[in-house]
């Protein structure tokens, strides 16, 4: 079996961490990946980094670059203990240590996945790269790598909302069609609201039509004064913004639907139902069927009511 590092003690000044095998360029460095700041201000660095030696008394730093930098901030001693990589290791070999490294605890967001195949095509010719994917089961087809590095034009705190899980990659990609101040104004206003997937997709569905029937950027069309006014209401919280511009994008975009809606409240108003009933409409008014929801406390208080108004009901030709 290849050993592919031994642990050595390593003063500060020889560590180099301004490296290209960063495959979490997107992350501060004050956010450690394999373990949280709390645990390192605890017990101190539990995964040694991963270093190279490249010159005497010189290691560039593999893994463990944001662990280092936490460590040092609370901590003063000189020298930390340090896994260094065997010099005769090849470098789909370290590659393959860094991928195992960071996916033992769980898989790679898809940025972090982008970066690393960035990291392949840039240090292995292509039947390196084709056999290093294949040994790590990792899709090596061109037009899957070619839609994972397009992530990459997104900008750092895009890819850290990948990360994150704020952004989907699937949002990330839609958002990737639009210029880069669209992007970035849309993805503010994503921010800003604190929108999931759903609410995101339908925003943007909106926001996008609008726009382009006004012919106006995206970047303009979001600094218009009603928008603005909603995102800077001060009594409103963010859940209540983010409503109140759907509404105010679907009015925009379906004029008629407004229309429609009032009328159907200004009927609804003028019937006296129980509080535990509730009338509604077809959705977006595909027809003209209205249903009655009727809320029971239990199962028993449903066989009441469908004890005595059951048959009525079934003989009511609807």
């Amino acid at each position: 079996m290849t050993r592919y590092f031994h642990n050595e003690t390593v003063p500060f000044h020889c560590l180099i961490s301004n490296n290209p095998w960063d495959i979490h360029a997107f992350q501060p460095l004050n956010q450690p990946i394999l373990q949280s700041v709390s645990s390192i201000k605890t017990i101190g660095i539990l995964h040694p980094p991963l270093v190279k030696k490249i010159e005497t008394d010189r290691y560039e730093v593999i893994t463990g670059s944001r662990c280092l930098s936490v460590f040092q901030t609370i901590r003063s001693q000189d020298s930390i203990e340090c896994r260094i990589l065997s010099k005769d290791l090849h470098n789909s070999e370290i590659l393959t240590v860094l991928f195992h490294e960071y996916t033992a605890i769980c898989p790679l967001s898809p940025i972090a996945l982008a970066y690393f195949y960035k990291l392949c095509a840039k240090l292995l010719n292509e039947i390196e790269q084709q056999q290093l994917l294949d040994n790590l089961n990792l899709n090596s087809k061109p037009h899957f790598i070619n839609r994972i590095l397009a992530l990459l034009k997104l900008n750092p705190a895009q890819q850290l909302a990948i990360k994150d899980g704020l952004l989907s990659e699937n949002m990330a990609r839609e958002l990737l069609k639009f210029p880069t101040d669209d992007r970035d104004s849309i993805f503010q206003l994503f921010s800003s609201l604190n929108v999931g997937t759903g609410k995101q997709k339908r925003m943007l569905m909106l926001i996008r039509d609008i726009a382009g029937r006004q012919g106006v950027a995206i970047k303009d069309f979001l600094k218009t004064e009603d928008i603005q006014q909603i995102l800077d209401h001060q009594e409103m919280n963010i859940p209540q913004k983010a409503q109140s511009l759907l509404q105010l994008l679907q009015g925009k975009h379906s004029p008629s639907l407004n229309a429609a809606e009032a009328q159907f409240q200004s009927w609804k108003s003028q019937i006296e139902i129980p509080d535990s009933c509730s009338l509604n409409h077809s959705q977006s008014f595909e027809n003209d069927s209205v249903t009655m929801d009727i809320r029971f406390k239990n199962k028993a208080e449903f066989e009441t009511f469908w004890a005595a108004l059951g048959p009525k009901i079934i003989a009511v030709k609807v």
